[in-house]
């Protein structure tokens, strides 16, 4: 059996325009080393940037955001070496959430077969009880096929 290890952090930075109901923020993520080798190799971590603007609608329960991402081992052969993201959470109750996206990155997963048409969507919702989020999402990864996630969001002050 192999295994490695690997220390990381991330940085995040979001400014609050109130009067709008507009966010717009920066974050770098996975900024770190490999402390351990995976098979005899420092694997490099998969350092992200991403810069993104969210808009909550005034007239309709949902809020709006977009996204442009910077692989630092990884070019997208479009907009300069950038992926984009939309995506979408629209507000049923105060408790119930359905989420939507799309990433370009999608893009690059199609093949020509039907297994690939939906490559970069996104479809999710989130459930809000008490002080407890429970979260749910599915990405379609085209010929690789999908990836579910399950998320359990506890406070802890």
């Amino acid at each position: 059996s192999n295994s490695s290890a690997a220390s990381d952090v991330y940085k995040r930075q979001i400014y609050r325009i109130e009067k709008q109901n507009l966010n717009i923020g920066f974050v770098v993520k996975n900024f770190g080393k490999t402390v351990s080798k995976f098979m005899r190799v420092y694997e490099k971590l998969p350092v992200s940037y991403r810069a993104g603007i969210a808009k909550q609608l005034a007239h309709l329960p949902l809020l709006l955001n977009f996204n442009l991402i910077k692989y630092q081992y990884n070019r997208s052969a479009n907009l300069g070496g950038f992926y984009w993201a939309l995506g979408g959470e629209f507000t049923v109750t105060s408790n119930f959430f359905l989420r939507w996206g799309y990433n370009s990155r999608g893009k690059e997963e199609k093949m020509e077969t039907g297994d690939s048409h939906f490559a970069g969507v996104s479809l999710g919702l989130g459930i809000k009880y008490g002080k407890y989020c429970f979260d749910y999402g599915y990405s379609s990864y085209g010929i690789l096929g999908g990836m579910n996630y399950f998320t359990v969001t506890i406070p802890f002050f």
